[in-house]
C-alpha cells in the first residue's frame, strides 16, 4: 500500500501579456481579444487549420485555430473540465451563401464571439453561450476557468518569449545515464518489483519509481513517475525519441489518472516541469 505524498510548494512562475486579474468580464469578450490568446505563440498568419495541447493542472486546454466545417470557421481555447463541462471561448466565422451576402450588402460574413458551455455529465452536448446560463454558481466558474486561462497563457508566454527554460533545465538534469542508473538501483532491490505496462518498480515514500530498459525497438531507457492525491493517481513519463540527425530528444508525458493514457507535455506546460523536476529529485534521492 503505499501512501500519498506531500510535495514543497512550488515557486511562483512568471506571466507576460496575461493574467488571471486582467482576464475580463467573459460577456464583454471581443473577437480581437479572443484572437490574440489564440495568436499568442505565433503564426498567426497561417490560413491552415491547427491545434495545440496544452494541460491546465489535469484538464486539457485545445488552443485552436481556423477549424473548419460546414457551418463556418472557428478559433479560440477549448477547455475539458474533467469529464463533466467543456468551456469555450471562440470567434465564430458563419458560412454565408454568396447570394445571402449580396443580399445584405457584405463582402465577407460577420466574425461573432462566443462563449459556451457543453453539460457533458448530463450528456448534454449542445453548446449553451455564457449569456443563457442561469445557474449563478455555474456562472461563477465559468469566470474562475477564464481566469485560470488567462494565467495559463500567460506563464506559457512568458516561458515562449524567454526560451523555455523550464524544459532547459530538465533536458540538462534528465539523461539516459541517469535512468540507467535508477535502473540498475531498483534491479537490486531484494523486494519484488511491481508492474505498470512495461516499466518495473516500487512505491517508496507515495512515490511510484518504475523504469523500462533500453531494448531494440526502444534504444534509449525510459522513467515512470507515479503519485497519489485524494483525487487521482498521475504519472509523468520520462523518455527520449530520434530527434535532428538521430539524436535523442526529451519526450514527456503525462497520464492524469491510472486509468487514462499517456499525453504529451509541451515545453510551455510549466507547472508540469516544475513539478516533474521536483519528483525526479526525490527518485534520485531515493536512490542515492
Amino acid at each position: 500500500m503505499s501512501d500519498m505524498i506531500t510535495l514543497p510548494p512550488l515557486p511562483a512562475l512568471a506571466r507576460e501579456r496575461y493574467d488571471a486579474a486582467s482576464a475580463g468580464a467573459l460577456d464583454a469578450l471581443d473577437c480581437s481579444a479572443i484572437r490574440q490568446r489564440v495568436d499568442a505563440f505565433g503564426h498567426a498568419d497561417r490560413p491552415q487549420e491547427s491545434y495545440l495541447t496544452g494541460w491546465m493542472a489535469f484538464n486539457p486546454l485545445v488552443i485552436i485555430r481556423n477549424y473548419q466545417d460546414k457551418r463556418g470557421t472557428s478559433s479560440g481555447v477549448v477547455l475539458s473540465v474533467g469529464d463533466a463541462y467543456r468551456f469555450s471561448v471562440q470567434t465564430i466565422t458563419p458560412r454565408i451563401p454568396k447570394l445571402l451576402l449580396w443580399a445584405t450588402l457584405r463582402s465577407k460574413p460577420k466574425t461573432l464571439p462566443l462563449v459556451a458551455l457543453q453539460d457533458l455529465a448530463a450528456g448534454d452536448r449542445r453548446l449553451v453561450p455564457y449569456r443563457a446560463v442561469r445557474d449563478a454558481t455555474l456562472r461563477e466558474q465559468m469566470t474562475g476557468w477564464w481566469a485560470e486561462i488567462n494565467d495559463y497563457l500567460g506563464i506559457a508566454c512568458w516561458q515562449h518569449s524567454h526560451g523555455y527554460p523550464q524544459w532547459q533545465a530538465l533536458e540538462r538534469s534528465l539523461s539516459c545515464d541517469g535512468i540507467h542508473s535508477l535502473h540498475q538501483w531498483l534491479q537490486r532491490d531484494p523486494h519484488t518489483l511491481e508492474h505498470d505496462g512495461d516499466y518495473a518498480g516500487r512505491w517508496y515514500d507515495g512515490l511510484f519509481i518504475a523504469t523500462r530498459a533500453a531494448s531494440e525497438s526502444n534504444p534509449w531507457p525510459s522513467l515512470l513517475l507515479s503519485w497519489k492525491s485524494p483525487q487521482r493517481q498521475a504519472s509523468y513519463l520520462i523518455g527520449w525519441l530520434a530527434g535532428a540527425e538521430d539524436k535523442p530528444a526529451l519526450a514527456l508525458a503525462l497520464r492524469p489518472d491510472a486509468e487514462m493514457p499517456f499525453f504529451t507535455l509541451n515545453r510551455f506546460d510549466a507547472e508540469h516541469l516544475q513539478r516533474l523536476a521536483v519528483l525526479n529529485a526525490l527518485a534520485a534521492q531515493h536512490a542515492a
